[in-house]
C-alpha cells in the first residue's frame, strides 16, 4: 500500500510541473530571438548543402552519377558515395567511358598549365595456370561476340521470394513479432524467414531458383540492381539456381560467400563457420580475408578447420529431395562419362606458326585447341540424354526452360559452331612486358579457316550488338593497325589473310604488325616453347617468371640467396593420351644449377618409407630431400646475412638449453618424409607420417627435451599439460605424445630406420604390418599402373589420390550418422563414390630443373567439360570476358585522400 502511494504522489508532482510548464507566459523577445537560431541554423546547413550537392544528389539513373564524377576526380566525394560511383563504373560502360573522358580531359588541361603528373600505366595482374586456361577458352567465346551490359544501375532492395510448401512451421522474422508464413505467400521486404524445429520450407526467388531451407534455418534475400544475394543466417539450405543471364546469385553466410550460376549446392552456416558442398555445376567460394576456391561436383570445403568435411551424400540427406538429388547428381557422373567416350578429342599440334607470331615480349603463353566441334557435340549429347532420360528431363526443364535460359544456350551453341568452324586448330593468349615493369595484354592469335567467312561473322555480331549510347561500338575490326584511328571500344580485331589478332588495346596490335612475323622467334622464351610443340602439344601453359618478376635480383637479396630468383621458366602441357586419360607434364627451370631452398628436393631416389602406407590409401605425399642438416645450416646462414641477430639468438638459445639446433634436431633425421591419409577419415583422420631417420637415441632425445620444454611453457600459460609416455611391447618400444585434456595425440616407433607416427597405436602396427607383409602402397598393381611411362626409375616426389576409397569408408564409418539413408539410397552414393578415378603424379629433381608428370580421369578438360554444357556454363564464359574487360579499364582509387586514376 505505500508503494501504491508514493507512486499516486509522484504522479501528482509530475501532473503540476507540466501544467506549470504549459501556463509560463515567455516574453516576445525570447520567442523572437530562439526563432533566429533556428533560422540561422537552417540557413547555415542549406548552403552547406547546396556547396555540397554532389553529397546530396539523389542518384536515380546513370546521369546522376556522371554528375558526381567532377567532385569524384577532385577527391571530394565521402567513401560511401566514390564507392558507389566506381561499383557502377565497373559494370556500366558508357559510365565508364564518361568516367574515363574526364579523368582525360583533366589530366590534358593539367598539362597545358604546366602541372605535370606521371602517367600510369595500365597494369595486368599475373595469371597463374587455372587463369591462362579460363582465359583462353573465354577468348573462343569472345570470338563468337561480346555482350556489352549499359543498364547495371544498382540498389539494394529486398528480394522477392514465395513460399512454395511448408512443413511445420516457416516464421518471417521482425524486430517486434515473428508470425507465421503459409505455402504460396510472397516475402518481398527483405526481413528473414526461419524454420522452427522439426520444420522445413521450399522458397522460389524471382529468377526462378529454388532455396530448400532445414530446420532451425534462417535465411534473407536482397537484390542489387540485377544480382541477387541468399543471406544464410543460420541452418543449412540446398540451392537449386536458375541460370543468371546477365545477373548473378551469391549466399553469403558470415564468413564466406558462394557465387553461382545455374547449380544445385547445399551451405551450412554454423556457429564454427560454414560448409559448401556441391552436387551439380560449379560454384565460387571467397572466404573473407582469406582464399578463393572452386568447387565442382562432388567436392566440399570448409572455412574452419575445426569443421570436418562429409560426404556430400551425408551433407544433403535432411533433404525431402534427397532421392532427386541423388538421381540427378547420378546421372551426370554418368552422362560426363558418356562425353568422354564419345566426345571427338583434339588433336595434339605441331606447327608453331601462332608461336613464331606472338608478339615480341610475350612473357606469358597460353594455348588451347579449337573445341567448337567437341562443345557443339557434347550439346547434341546433352539433349539427347536430356529427352530419354525423365530426371534430366525434369532438371532441364525446371531449372533451365523455366528460366528462358534455353534459347540462349542453343544460340551460344550456334555461335560457336559458325565461328568454330572458320577458326583454325589453335586459339593463343599472350601477355608482354612493357618498357617498366607492367604487364601488357592480353593479345590474342588464331588462324583462319576461311577469313571470308569469319568476316562476315564478325559483322553480323557486329550489327546484332550495335553501338552504346555514347556512339562508340564495343568491337571493331580494322585492316591494318598502323593507319587505323584511335577509338575508344572493348575489343580491335586485326584480321590479315589467314591470321587474326585481337587486343583491347590498338598500340598493342601496331606493335604486332610493326615487329613482323620473326620478332618473337629468336628469344629463348620462344625455343622453350617449342619443345613442346616438337612432342605434340594439347593446352600449353607458359611463363616467363625471370621476366615478370623484373629479371633482377631483390632488394634484401632473400630470393637470390634462396636460390628462388633464379627460377626462368614455368611450361605446363596437357592433353589426352589413347587411354583417354589426361597427361600432365610440367617443367620450372632455372638460369644456373639448382641452389637454396629450390635445391632441397633431391634427385630421384629409392622411396622405402612408401611401403608403410596401405594400398587402399587415401592419399599420400612422399619426398626426398637433400641432407636436412645440410638445408638448416644453409637456411640460418641465409637469413643471417641480412639479420645478424638471428645468428645471435640461436647461439644464445643452444648456450642457454646446452642444445645444438643443427647437431640435434637435423643431423638425426634423413633424406625421406611421406605423408599419407591412410584409413578411417571419421571420426578422426587415420593420418601416418613416416620419416628417415639415421641416429634414432638423439632423435628421441631431441623429442623428450622439447616436449618437457613444450610442457613447461603451456604450463605457464595455465594451458592442458602435456607428456610423453612410453611402452614396452615385445622387443618394441612406442612412445607417445598425451595431453591431460584431449588425451593421445600421436604415438609412433622405430623400425629399420624410419619413424613411425600415427594417432593410434593400432594404426602404427597396420603401418608394420604393410611393410612386412609387402602388401603396400608400393608394390600394388594399381599404384604401379598409374605411374607416369617416361623411362625414369625412381622419383623426387610421388602425389597420390584415391578419393573414392575414401568416400565408400566415409560411409562404413558413420552408418549412424546417415542412418536416414535407405539401400538404394546408400547404393547411389556407392556407385557415385566409384566414379572417382585415382591419380598419380612424380617429380623429378634434376640438376636445373623441377620436372612433374601424372595423369587423371578428369574429362577433357580436366573434369569441367561436364559442368560446361550445363545450367548455362557456355554463357558464364562470355561473361567472364566481358567482366575481364570491364576490370581492365574500371577506375581504381589511389588510397591518397584526393583523387582517383
Amino acid at each position: 500500500m505505500n508503494g501504491n502511494h508514493n507512486d499516486d504522489r509522484l504522479d501528482d508532482v509530475l501532473d503540476r510541473a507540466l501544467a506549470g510548464i504549459r501556463d509560463e507566459d515567455v516574453a516576445d523577445d525570447v520567442l523572437a530571438a530562439s526563432a533566429a537560431r533556428v533560422r540561422e541554423r537552417l540557413a547555415r546547413e542549406i548552403a552547406a548543402a547546396r556547396a555540397d550537392s554532389a553529397e546530396t544528389l539523389e542518384i536515380r539513373s546513370c546521369e546522376d552519377f556522371r554528375k558526381l564524377i567532377p567532385a569524384w576526380l577532385d577527391g571530394k566525394l565521402s567513401d560511401a558515395r566514390r564507392l558507389l560511383l566506381e561499383d557502377h563504373g565497373r559494370e556500366c560502360v558508357p559510365c565508364r567511358k564518361a568516367m574515363k573522358a574526364a579523368r582525360a580531359k583533366r589530366q590534358s588541361a593539367r598539362a597545358a598549365s604546366g602541372a605535370e603528373r606521371p602517367r600510369r600505366a595500365r597494369r595486368w595482374a599475373v595469371p597463374d595456370l587455372g587463369w591462362g586456361l579460363a582465359a583462353a577458352a573465354a577468348v573462343l567465346i569472345a570470338l563468337v561476340g561480346v555482350a556489352v551490359r549499359t543498364d547495371v544501375f544498382r540498389f539494394e532492395t529486398g528480394g522477392l521470394l514465395k513460399v512454395e510448401t511448408v512443413e511445420g512451421t516457416l516464421f518471417r522474422v521482425s524486430d517486434l513479432l515473428t508470425t507465421p508464413v503459409a505455402a504460396d505467400e510472397d516475402v518481398s521486404d527483405g526481413r528473414p524467414v526461419r524454420t522452427a524445429k522439426d520444420s522445413g520450407a521450399t522458397l522460389r526467388l524471382e529468377d526462378g531458383s529454388r532455396v530448400e531451407m532445414n530446420e532451425r534455418s534462417e535465411i534473407r534475400v536482397t537484390r542489387r540492381g540485377r544480382d541477387q544475394t541468399i543471406h544464410l543466417l543460420r541452418g543449412d539450405v540446398i540451392v537449386e539456381a536458375a541460370p543468371q543471364g546477365s545477373g548473378h546469385l551469391y549466399v553469403q553466410t558470415a564468413d564466406c560467400k558462394v557465387a553461382v550460376r545455374g547449380t544445385v549446392f547445399a551451405v551450412s552456416a554454423g556457429l564454427k563457420g560454414s560448409r559448401v558442398s556441391v552436387l551439380e555445376g560449379e560454384v565460387r567460394v571467397d572466404r573473407r580475408g582469406h582464399d578463393t576456391e572452386v568447387l565442382r561436383p562432388g567436392e566440399q570445403t570448409t572455412t574452419s578447420p575445426a569443421i570436418d568435411r562429409v560426404p556430400v551424400a551425408q551433407d544433403i540427406a535432411w533433404s525431402r529431395d534427397l532421392d532427386r538429388h541423388l538421381a540427378l547428381l547420378g546421372e551426370l557422373s554418368a552422362f560426363r562419362k558418356e562425353l568422354d567416350r564419345q566426345l571427338p578429342r583434339p588433336e595434339l599440334r605441331h606447327s608453331t606458326r601462332l608461336l613464331d607470331r606472338a608478339p615480341d615480349g610475350t612473357v606469358l603463353y597460353v594455348a588451347i585447341p579449337n573445341l567448337a566441334s567437341s562443345l557443339t557435340r557434347a550439346h547434341e549429347l546433352l539433349m539427347e540424354r536430356v529427352r530419354s532420360n525423365d530426371v534430366l528431363r525434369r532438371w532441364w526443364d525446371e531449372s533451365v526452360v523455366a528460366s528462358g535460359a534455353a534459347p540462349k544456350i542453343e544460340t551460344a551453341i550456334e555461335k560457336i559452331r559458325d565461328f568454330g568452324d572458320a577458326l583454325g586448330d589453335e586459339i593463343v593468349v599472350t601477355l608482354q612486358k612493357g618498357p617498366g615493369s607492367e604487364l601488357r595484354g592480353p593479345v590474342v592469335l588464331s588462324t583462319l579457316r576461311d577469313p571470308a567467312s569469319f568476316r562476315t561473322l564478325l559483322d553480323r555480331e557486329l550489327a546484332e550488338i550495335g553501338t552504346s549510347p555514347d556512339g562508340g561500338s564495343p568491337i571493331r575490326i580494322v585492316d591494318d593497325p598502323a593507319t587505323a584511328a584511335d577509338a575508344d571500344s572493348e575489343l580491335t580485331f586485326w584480321i590479315s589473310g589467314d591470321f587474326v589478332a585481337a587486343s583491347p588495346r590498338l598500340d598493342d596490335l601496331r606493335r604486332l604488325a610493326a615487329a613482323g612475323s620473326d620478332a618473337f622467334a629468336a628469344s629463348p622464351f620462344r625455343r622453350a616453347i617449342a619443345d613442346v610443340y616438337d612432342d605434340g602439344a594439347g593446352m600449353i601453359f607458359a611463363a616467363d617468371l625471370h621476366a615478370i618478376v623484373g629479371g633482377e635480383t631483390h632488394d634484401d637479396g632473400t630470393l637470390d640467396a634462396l636460390g628462388l630468383a633464379d627460377m626462368r621458366y614455368l611450361i605446363v602441357e596437357r592433353h589426352a593420351d589413347d587411354a583417354a586419360r589426361n597427361v600432365t607434364h610440367a617443367t620450372l627451370t632455372f638460369d644456373r644449377q639448382r641452389r637454396g631452398v629450390a635445391a632441397w628436393l633431391a634427385a630421384p631416389a629409392p622411396m622405402g618409407a612408401l611401403e608403410f602406407v596401405s594400398p587402399d590409401a587415401t592419399a599420400a605425399a612422399a619426398f626426398v630431400v637433400k641432407s636436412p642438416a645440410a638445408a638448416v645450416e644453409e637456411l640460418i646462414a641465409t637469413l643471417g646475412a641480412d639479420r645478424p641477430e638471428l645468428r645471435d639468438d640461436i647461439t644464445k638459445f643452444e648456450a642457454d638449453n646446452s642444445i645444438d639446433v643443427v647437431r640435434d634436431f637435423a643431423a638425426p633425421l634423413g633424406g625421406e618424409l611421406v605423408f599419407a591419409l591412410d584409413g578411417p577419415v571419421l571420426p578422426k583422420p587415420a593420418w601416418k607420417a613416416i620419416v628417415e631417420v639415421y641416429d634414432e637415441a638423439a632423435l628421441q632425445r631431441t623429442i623428450e627435451w622439447t616436449v618437457e620444454k613444450l610442457d613447461e611453457h603451456v604450463a605457464e600459460l595455465g594451458g592442458s599439460r602435456i607428456e610423453l609416455r612410453s611402452e614396452r611391447a615385445g622387443d618394441r618400444t612406442y612412445w607417445s605424445l598425451a595431453s591431460d585434456k584431449l588425451g593421445v595425440l600421436a604415438t609412433w616407433t622405430y623400425v629399420e630406420g624410419y619413424l613411425v607416427a600415427a594417432p593410434q597405436r593400432a594404426l602404427v602396427d597396420r603401418a608394420l604390418a604393410y611393410r612386412e607383409s609387402r602388401a603396400n602402397l608400393a608394390r600394388s598393381e594399381r599404384f604401379a599402373s598409374l605411374l607416369p611411362e617416361d623411362g625414369r626409375i625412381d622419383a623426387s616426389a610421388v602425389l597420390y589420390q584415391n578419393f573414392s576409397g575414401a568416400m565408400q569408408s566415409i560411409l562404413r564409418n558413420v552408418a549412424g550418422r546417415v542412418g536416414s539413408l535407405t539401400a538404394d539410397q546408400r547404393a547411389r552414393v556407392d556407385a557415385l563414390a566409384a566414379d572417382a578415378e585415382p591419380s598419380v603424379f612424380c617429380a623429378y629433381g634434376d640438376p636445373d630443373r623441377i620436372v612433374m608428370v601424372g595423369s587423371d580421369r578428369g574429362g577433357l578438360l580436366g573434369g569441367d567439360f561436364g559442368n560446361l554444357l550445363t545450367l548455362g556454363g557456355v554463357l558464364s564464359l562470355g561473361d567472364t570476358l566481358e567482366r575481364a574487360a570491364s576490370e581492365a579499364d574500371a577506375p581504381v582509387y589511389d588510397g591518397a585522400g584526393g583523387g582517383n586514376r
